[in-house]
């Protein structure tokens, strides 16, 4: 039976996996050794069957420690290895700086122990302490992209807690890995620049038309759900090829999902897709639409994101194919009163976008081919007959990566954005299985390329089982939009508001801009001058970021550069000056990192600004 004090403390922890785990411990080789007036301040553990302090003196260690971390008394956020009796993250905590102590810990028994004596429930409820399992990489992601801890990744680095966790050295080195990657993963999140950004901003506007033209993912969702118990997901990895004359044979059992770039290869062995999907925002890609197919296109739904190239729709309209634009849920496409189209949740790369669609239409299995996200043994980055050769991405490394292959055994050569697609699409997989009230088996049959975690690996011809019945294709067709005038004419008014705030929010910046010339006047290198001037920019930053949360249609454009200014920021403010000359630089750091950022939002609004005169002036 749990006793009370351990209750109260996993009623309090967020990680589920440690909750579940520490209710089945039922013995302890720890105990708890208490020296001199009592309390946890004088507490120790014991390890009885190594007979192993985790604290080999206790007055020592504390005062070494807390002497350690006086220099990073300005930081927020701190992680360790080692939870032990958690003193030292309490007497840390009394810095009204550190807002969190992020705590790993797997050793089950001696958690058992000292959370059956100590209540640390309010320290788990405010976030003060968050006590997770190496193995808790969900909560990881959602810690990593809270306001509060997004904006010191940059000044990352696990400590840990005593010499007695050295005992976990491999444990401590794979989970520094993981943190690591996890935290690229959360960065490259963010965008690659506002350019990038807006591009998608400008495709989406010129999109518009053509989106509320035709029919809607609601639509195709309530048109199609359930239609197929199985669905084929077809990417261009090099494993593709051999798996093609098995396709053919599944055509008639099993919804099909292609990426783009899979379109003229399955045209070529003449295997008919359900759906081909697009994504990305280039004319390069747009160009895989230029040919089309009139032995398979007929049936097809091509589903493109509101971010593609115009050029792909131009394709389309050209050889009356028919096509759905679907958007994500941004900010932006929110502004436009746009949710009665529905959304995709997530879309790094038509493979993710191809999973979720499978998934809303509410498919039993749902199968992966060509999802190498690897190179082969020859080098190749695509499958045979590929339209821009095999080897096309086979001289772009981008640093290279070494991933675990399929089947477990060996490693495979990928590079950055395919292991950022790959952490994507495994936590997608992972979020599909955590949903208990729908049903969904996942399976890999590439047999190549990366192990994809949170799915069953099967041969391709293993699947044939689960394809146990013949489709009534093609399925139900769509029908083109009627009152799409009307729609149009609603998106350009709230497109007229948002021009309104986005004018707004850059003379906000240009007026703070002419302040901060106006306060530079005069000794740049007096400490109360540099004060004053940052304290004027810190509370204009709080104000901005006030007027973001209120208008967040414009954080889309930003999202890039204030994220990369946040987390620069935190590397320079945490850094502690020990003389007035020192304070200065810093301050003259933070000063001309604050103003170079807003020379960026101007820079960025004044675009999308134009943007959106742009297309209001078509209208």
């Amino acid at each position: 039976m749990v006793n009370k004090i351990l209750a109260k403390n996993l009623s309090s922890l967020h990680s589920h996996s440690l909750k579940q785990a520490l209710t089945q411990v039922k013995n302890t080789r720890y105990k708890i050794i208490v020296n001199g007036g009592g309390g946890l301040e004088n507490s120790n553990i014991l390890d009885a069957h190594t007979n192993e302090l985790v604290f080999k003196d206790s007055a020592t260690f504390y005062k070494e420690k807390f002497k350690f971390y006086e220099k990073y008394e300005l930081y927020k956020v701190l992680y360790f290895y080692g939870f032990a009796n958690a003193y030292l993250y309490i007497l840390l905590l009394k810095n009204p700086n550190l807002k969190h102590v992020v705590i790993f810990d797997d050793d089950l028994e001696l958690l058992s122990c000292v959370l059956s004596e100590y209540d640390y429930s309010r320290y788990f409820k405010e976030n003060k302490l968050i006590l997770l399992s190496k193995n808790d990489e969900n909560i990881m992601r959602s810690l990593f992209v809270s306001k509060g801890i997004f904006d010191s990744l940059r000044v990352y680095f696990l400590d840990i807690c005593s010499d007695f966790y050295l005992r976990y050295e491999s444990e401590i080195l794979a989970l520094q890995n993981k943190i690591s990657s996890l935290i690229k993963e959360t960065v490259i999140a963010k965008g690659n620049s506002a350019a990038d950004t807006l591009v998608g901003m400008r495709n989406t506007v010129d999109n518009i038309q053509d989106m509320v033209s035709n029919s809607s993912l609601k639509e195709l969702i309530s048109l199609r759900r359930k239609a197929s118990k199985t669905a084929i997901i077809v990417s261009t990895g090099p494993s593709l090829h051999k798996q093609l004359p098995l396709l053919k044979a599944y055509e008639q059992r099993a919804s099909i999902f292609c990426a783009d770039s899979a379109y003229s290869i399955l045209a070529k062995h003449d295997i008919k897709p359900d759906y081909v999907l697009m994504c990305e925002r280039t004319d390069v890609t747009a160009k895989l639409f230029e040919q089309n197919f009139p032995q398979i296109d007929k049936d097809i739904i091509f589903v493109l994101t509101s971010v593609v190239s115009p050029l792909a729709v131009k394709y389309l309209k050209e050889s009356a194919r028919k096509f759905i634009i679907v958007s994500y849920e941004a900010a932006f496409i929110k502004s436009l009163k746009l949710q009665d189209f529905g959304y995709l949740n997530i879309g790094s790369s038509v493979a993710h976008n191809a999973l979720e669609l499978a998934y809303q239409l509410e498919h039993q299995n749902i199968i992966f081919i060509g999802q190498d996200l690897a190179y082969d043994s020859k080098g190749a980055s695509h499958s045979k007959d590929y339209i821009y050769t095999e080897f096309y991405e086979s001289n772009d490394l981008q640093g290279e990566e070494e991933l675990v292959a399929y089947g477990g055994v060996g490693t495979v050569k990928s590079h950055k954005t395919w292991k950022f697609f790959k952490g994507v699409l495994e936590k997608m997989c992972l979020n599909i299985q955590n949903n208990k009230n729908k049903q969904v088996r996942l399976i890999n049959a590439t047999q190549g390329g990366a192990r994809i975690n949170y799915t069953q690996e099967l041969s391709f011809k293993d699947c044939e089982t689960l394809l146990d019945e013949v489709l009534k294709k093609p399925f139900k067709d769509l029908e083109p939009r009627k009152n799409a005038p009307k729609l149009l004419e609603k998106i350009y008014k709230e497109m007229q508001k948002l021009n309104l705030i986005c004018k707004q929010g850059i003379k906000n910046l240009e007026n703070t801009m002419l302040k901060a010339i106006e306060l530079f006047n005069g000794d740049k290198d007096d400490l109360l001058k540099s004060r004053e001037i940052l304290s004027f920019l810190l509370a204009f930053i709080d104000e901005f970021s006030e007027f973001l949360d209120k208008n967040p249609a414009l954080l889309n454009v930003l999202t890039s550069d204030l994220s990369n200014f946040r987390l620069s920021f935190t590397k320079i403010f945490v850094c502690k000056t020990y003389s007035n000359s020192e304070e200065v630089q810093k301050n003259l750091q933070l000063i001309n990192l604050i103003t170079e950022a807003m020379k960026s939002f101007i820079i960025d609004l004044k675009l999308l600004d134009s943007l959106l005169e742009k297309s209001l002036e078509k209208s």
